[in-house]
């Protein structure tokens, strides 16, 4: 929460100190990890200034001195805590009981936002913009395998991964693993009222809300969920050794068979473009992305030049 506020660099050139109640009543343990996170803020380093508990934790700890040298190190680190009216370069004031459970969203700690939230992206991003799993899966994989970097890249399926049979589709195409979130929420008890992000959640599996928490009872759904993995994987194994395979990581494309019509099916090897490694970079003119290839730009996300027709507009608009 603190760097969502300040930024990755407001902290830049200086230190960071923690003062208030809620530092002091956190453990030692909690004031490392919140002066770790100065460095992800931009500062040279963090501190809690030295407490009875700073000293307590210290106490009998390899290489922290012992007996009277022990007094004197304490009598020395609570001279050089910061005196109540010193002066600060800048000073900022948070109340705790305003801050939601905060997680993190984007590329850097700075991009978090509250679990009631929603992800700071335009709608139109986050409705149409992007591609179906399936396209999305094969242009990557085909990137990577075009450009002779997939040894060197894992993919990650993620999208209504619910049954074997869409993992068994998804290895075919090229992912090495999924990721499942809604079937794991549905075997809990999820009963798709929509209230994930408000807190509302009737039966406490996505909730911060102590009380619809307890609708959540752990011996009881613990099985349920470890039942639905197991048995999901155990239905995985009975395709892949249907398709007379040793591992999952053998499906392939032509494994997959899609039909185009009621007399007509098709495997996914012939329906789709797969480029060999290292075909981007030594015929780029033989595969379906020759012009989005040509048009790319590492350094920018303005390409290069026009792809496909144009428009023939004759000037640019500039709003006033």
């Amino acid at each position: 929460h603190i760097i969502r506020k300040l930024g990755v660099k407001h902290g830049v050139g200086y230190a960071y100190e923690y003062a208030g109640d809620v530092f002091d009543e956190m453990t030692m343990e909690g004031r490392m990890t919140v002066c770790n996170m100065s460095i992800e803020g931009g500062a040279r380093c963090g501190y809690v200034n030295p407490d009875e508990k700073t000293f307590a934790y210290l106490e009998g700890r390899r290489f922290v001195p012992s007996g009277d040298d022990f007094e004197k190190a304490v009598a020395w680190w609570r001279d050089i805590a910061s005196d109540p009216d010193a002066t600060y370069d800048d000073r900022v004031s948070i109340d705790a009981t305003e801050i939601a459970p905060t997680v993190t969203w984007g590329i850097n700690p700075g991009q978090a936002i509250g679990v009631g939230e929603h992800i700071p992206a335009p709608e139109e991003f986050s409705d149409h913009v992007g591609m179906p799993l399936r396209e999305g899966l094969l242009l990557v994989r085909n990137a990577l395998v075009g450009t002779g970097l997939r040894p060197d890249i894992r993919l990650a399926a993620s999208g209504k991964v619910y049954s074997a049979y869409t993992m068994a589709a998804n290895l075919a195409l090229g992912a090495d693993w999924c990721n499942a979130a809604r079937a794991f929420m549905l075997s809990l008890g999820c009963v798709q009222t929509k209230s994930c992000h408000n807190d509302l959640c009737p039966t406490g599996v996505a909730t911060q809300n102590p009380n619809r928490q307890r609708g959540l009872v752990i011996a009881d759904k613990a099985p349920r969920v470890a039942n639905f993995q197991r048995h999901t994987l155990d239905h995985l194994a009975d395709l892949v050794a249907a398709a007379g395979l040793d591992h999952p990581a053998e499906l392939l494309p032509h494994h997959l068979l899609h039909r185009r019509s009621a007399t007509e099916l098709i495997g996914l090897d012939k329906m789709y473009p797969f480029l060999r490694s290292g075909e981007l970079l030594e015929d780029p003119a033989a595969t379906p992305y020759q012009e989005w290839w040509n048009a790319a730009d590492p350094d920018s996300f303005k390409p290069r030049g026009l792809v496909g027709p144009g428009h023939h507009r004759s000037a640019r608009v500039t709003p006033g």
